[in-house]
C-alpha cells in the first residue's frame, strides 16, 4: 500500500521515478490513478470518435481531398527536408560551440607545466 501511494503522489516520488525530463506519468503530476485513467479513456473515445465521424462525413469527398493533398506533396516534402536540415545544422552548431568552450584552456593553466594542453601536436 505504501509503495502504491508513493507511486501516485508527488510527495513520495523521487526524481528517479519522474526522471530529469518532462515526464508524462500521473506520478509526476500528483494525479490520482483513477482520475488519470478516466481522462485517458475519455480522450481516447473523443479522438477515435472524431476520426470516425470525419471519415464517415468526408467519404464521398475523400478523392477530392486526396487529390488536393497530392498537389502540395512536393512542397510538404521540401519544407520537411528544409526543417530537418535546419534542425540538424543548429544541433551540430550548438554541439561544436559547446565542445569549443569545454576544450578551451583556462587562463590559469601554466604552459610550462602542461604543454600538451596548449599544443597537442608537440
Amino acid at each position: 500500500m505504501g509503495v502504491m501511494a508513493a507511486a501516485w503522489s508527488c510527495s513520495g516520488v523521487s526524481s528517479v521515478a519522474c526522471g530529469s525530463s518532462t515526464a508524462s506519468s500521473p506520478a509526476c503530476w500528483s494525479c490520482p490513478g483513477w482520475t488519470f485513467t478516466a481522462f485517458n479513456v475519455v480522450g481516447a473515445v473523443l479522438w477515435t470518435g472524431l476520426w470516425g465521424l470525419a471519415a464517415y462525413f468526408l467519404e464521398k469527398d475523400f478523392h477530392a481531398i486526396a487529390d488536393t493533398v497530392e498537389q502540395f506533396k512536393p512542397l510538404a516534402v521540401g519544407l520537411s527536408l528544409a526543417a530537418f536540415l535546419g534542425l540538424l545544422g543548429y544541433l551540430l552548431w550548438r554541439r561544436r560551440r559547446r565542445r569549443g568552450k569545454a576544450g578551451s584552456v583556462p587562463d590559469f593553466v601554466d604552459p610550462d607545466q602542461y604543454p600538451l594542453l596548449l599544443d597537442p601536436l608537440s
